[in-house]
């Protein structure tokens, strides 16, 4: 078969895939299940959007899943009053490593996973559950 030119043996070699992830993930989901690859779960926190008075200038955003025995992954949002850029971390892909009916189970026994927002100047975070 002849191959256009330009064109490598997988059609899209050399293209970087762009938004896929900026962030490495803390943990697969569910946490502490071992098994075979099924997906990826895409969590984005792109910016954050203050409903107080006087902000914090800069934050992280953690999160934690049910199980996790790691200290959860950072991402590092975009401030809705951020006028000056800054290098931003918003996207990280966890491994799925359980069938749709299991991971779903998982999913409705969460609140939602276990967040915390800190400002980067203080030590002590809020949680969020």
């Amino acid at each position: 078969m002849k191959q256009r030119k330009g064109q490598g043996s997988g059609g899209s070699r050399g293209r970087k895939k762009r938004g896929l992830s900026d962030i490495s993930p803390s943990t697969s989901l569910p946490p502490l299940v071992e098994g075979q690859l099924r997906c990826f779960l895409k969590l984005t926190v792109n910016r954050v959007i203050w409903k107080i008075a006087k902000p914090p200038t800069c934050v992280l955003v953690r999160v934690r899943w049910w199980g996790e025995t790691s200290d959860g992954t950072l991402f590092c949002p975009r401030d809705a009053l951020q006028t000056e850029p800054k290098a931003v971390r918003t996207t990280t892909r966890y491994a799925i490593r359980c069938g749709p009916k299991q991971f779903t189970s998982y999913l409705t026994g969460l609140t939602c996973p276990g967040t915390s927002v800190r400002n980067l100047r203080q030590l002590p975070s809020t949680s969020y559950h």
